[in-house]
């Protein structure tokens, strides 16, 4: 009975500690974006929300359209061996080599809400902004709201967005 018992214990034991001893990953997650904007406060309550609910932790960072930084937080994610970066792209082709560097690392990376074809993401996570520009001109039209040789402007948070010259 008491070897049962020791044997038991010893189960619970075990079963208990495997998952504590699953180490918790490292996510990094990068935005174009800037912490004032309210699109990306639903982004960042999602990836803040995850972590809590995984035991994982997600480092977030802004990078209010400036390309060069941007592209320094995902070399530092991937100097830091990050078990995985999810990123904007801010600007088409500016992440290609980045992209290369992460993969050869064994990193998953993958775009959300701009995306970027030239790079090879892991994948891509969001809408078809060249459609979204022809259904918004589309709709102008339809609904009489421009006539030929109008100029519609579509003004964007962070000129030269990525976005935004998509969508033009």
């Amino acid at each position: 009975m008491l070897t049962r018992l020791r044997l038991f214990v010893f189960g619970l034991i075990v079963a208990l500690a495997i998952p504590a001893a699953a180490q918790a990953k490292t996510f990094y997650w990068i935005s174009h974006g800037g912490p004032a904007d309210p699109v990306w406060t639903y982004f960042l309550a999602g990836a803040k929300q995850w972590a809590t609910d995984t035991g994982n932790t997600v480092n977030t960072s802004f990078h209010n359209g400036d390309v060069s930084s941007q592209q320094e937080a995902v070399r530092a994610a991937i100097a830091a061996k990050a078990d995985g970066i999810t990123t904007t792209s801010p600007d088409p082709g500016s992440l290609i080599e980045l992209v290369k560097e992460a993969r050869a690392a064994n990193i998953p990376i993958i775009n959300f809400n701009t995306p970027d074809p030239k790079a090879d993401f892991n994948a891509y996570v969001g809408g078809d902004n060249v459609t979204f520009g022809k259904n918004w001109a589309q709709y102008l039209v339809d609904k009489a709201l421009v006539k030929k040789g109008d100029f519609v402007w579509m003004p964007v948070e962070i000129p030269g967005a990525t976005y935004g010259v998509q969508e033009e």
